[in-house]
């Protein structure tokens, strides 16, 4: 896999891990909750001292480094360190609430902010979501290649075997070979180029359906009858 490969790099494991940050902070932080974080970093010289917190932060260092191998990480992986997170979000903000800036109560008024900009934020995405206002990126939507080539397909009578024959650089995460659950009975059968010799086995199985060989890493996807291999 390219991604695993670039992880075992130095430079692609650092890269990964930047990925991994911007994620995770993206997802259980953004811009409100990281103030009292880098409040707690800038406070670190008591906070280390607190016998209390020993142990939230060996815990913490123990899970992140069960985070590190990960190839691939997403924002629930760390779910179950949820709690422990936002005990050090609250620590922070402790710590920046007695936060003075000559003769001001400037840490008390950037605590008191905090739950405002929160609070800001629910309204903003509920309010865009009741006016249908996209205001992030949009999910994406599925391989609609793969649903136009089957809706073409559906044209043609009779039914179909499709060998997709993907190539070494192909984005894992663009699946075109799947099925129903009932795959004897399916207008479609989706299977991988195996070549010609294995391929075979399954024309010979399905012998009252149409052939075609897929190429998806192609611009344009190329669908074509299939045909064997000329030998090498």
């Amino acid at each position: 896999m390219k991604d695993f490969s670039e992880g075992c790099t130095v430079s692609g494991f650092a890269r990964h891990l930047l990925l991994k940050i911007d994620d995770l902070w993206l997802f259980y932080l953004s811009s409100a909750l990281t103030v009292p974080c880098l409040a707690l970093l800038f406070a670190w010289a008591s906070f280390r001292r607190s016998h209390r917190f020993r142990f939230p932060v060996v815990l913490a260092a123990i899970f992140a480094l069960g985070l590190l191998p990960q190839t691939w990480t997403m924002a629930h992986y760390a779910a179950p360190a949820t709690g422990l997170l936002f005990l050090f979000v609250v620590q922070g903000t402790r710590y920046l609430r007695l936060w003075q800036r000559r003769e001001n109560g400037m840490g008390a008024t950037l605590v008191r902010t905090i739950p405002v900009v929160l609070t800001a934020m629910i309204v903003l995405r509920v309010a865009a979501a009741a006016g249908h206002i996209p205001i992030e990126q949009p999910w994406p939507r599925g391989n609609l290649e793969r649903a136009a080539i089957s809706r073409t397909l559906a044209t043609v009578t009779g039914h179909h075997l499709v060998f997709v024959a993907y190539s070494s650089n192909h984005d894992i995460n663009q699946e075109w070979v799947y099925n129903r659950a009932d795959i004897d009975d399916s207008p479609i059968v989706w299977a991988r180029d195996m070549g010609d010799s294995e391929n075979r086995k399954l024309i010979q199985y399905f012998g009252d359906r149409h052939v075609w060989r897929l190429s998806p890493d192609q611009q344009p996807v190329v669908l074509a009858p299939y045909s064997p291999a000329p030998s090498q």
